[in-house]
């Protein structure tokens, strides 16, 4: 089973969709989101980097919203 985005908005696909072409929503959107084995989580719609998949752990800066690979690991359920 996947996350599902459980607020009201137009236009959102799966949590997990890239695309590399074409900005979804405004940097900084955030949203939230349910997995039936591991509760709510909230997500921002960030710019990536090359080496960023779906899932990354990333640290990011407010005021450009750019991100840099953590390469660290925590305890990621996803």
């Amino acid at each position: 089973m996947t996350w599902k985005f459980i607020e009201n908005r137009i236009g959102f696909g799966a949590v997990t969709e890239i695309d590399d072409t074409t900005a979804a929503f405004p940097l900084g959107t955030i949203a939230r989101a349910a997995h039936p084995t591991y509760g709510e989580g909230e997500f921002i719609y960030l710019m990536g980097v090359s080496s960023t998949v779906a899932g990354s752990v990333v640290e990011y800066t407010r005021s450009t919203w750019a991100t840099s690979l953590e390469t660290g690991t925590i305890n990621n359920p996803v």
